[in-house]
């Protein structure tokens, strides 16, 4: 079935992109409400999957699946550069008496120079391959910078850190599990299972127990005895 998608002239790395959204988003669900886990919203978590995922296929048409060591070897450095670029910006105009997206324009021509000025470091130093950056993650890069600076203007920097830090785990553990070439080619070729994970949100919506996070942090309460 997944055939009639390429017959309709959808490139194959599209169409793996289109199956696998619904698919991270859910897994971003389970570990919010079953594991407790935070992150920085769906979007973030989605955005630096895909980063990953991204950098992790092959330079070359034909390529669909994703290499899980150089996603994170390419895209874990990416992601903290962005992130790292986006607060020094941030400090740099948080007390200038500027309206929103101004200010949110000037942060982002700075993270945008802070990666050119990387980008030559790095081919200086004949590191060429270091940063993979494409149109596609360009743009993937403009919106972790906007969500970072929202986040940064709304929580203090500590909070932010940790919650960032949580996002790219879960962000790398969501990649390794859909970088799985049987899991990819499954979907490919049965697409309509994507359809199985709408009863699966439906449950995790209603779930009212404990987190998994809430048992380890409340276990010594819970074992308790009278």
């Amino acid at each position: 079935m997944g055939e009639i998608f390429i017959q309709s002239g959808l490139d194959k790395n599209v169409v793996v992109i289109i199956l696998l959204l619904p698919v991270v988003a859910t897994m971003i669900g389970i570990s919010r409400h079953i594991f407790g886990l935070r992150s920085l919203g769906i979007y973030l978590s989605l955005v630096i999957t895909f980063i990953f995922f991204k950098l992790g296929v092959p330079q070359h048409e034909s390529a669909y699946l994703s290499e899980p060591i150089e996603g994170l070897k390419y895209g874990i450095p990416l992601v903290l550069l962005v992130f790292s670029s986006t607060l020094l910006c941030y400090l740099a105009v948080k007390k200038w008496a500027l309206h929103y997206y101004p200010k949110l324009s000037i942060v982002i021509t700075g993270v945008t120079m802070i990666l050119i000025l990387a980008i030559i470091l790095l081919a200086y130093f004949d590191f060429k391959n270091v940063l993979r950056i494409e149109t596609f993650t360009l743009i993937l890069i403009v919106s972790i910078t906007e969500k970072y600076f929202s986040i940064l203007s709304r929580k203090n920097f500590k909070t932010t850190l940790f919650i960032s830090i949580e996002s790219i785990i879960l962000a790398a553990i969501c990649y390794l599990i859909i970088s799985a070439p049987f899991f990819i080619d499954t979907l490919l070729l049965y697409p309509y299972i994507i359809l199985a994970l709408l009863p699966v949100n439906y449950l995790v919506g209603k779930f009212s127990g404990l987190r998994f996070s809430e048992y380890l942090r409340f276990w010594d309460i819970l074992t308790e005895r009278d």
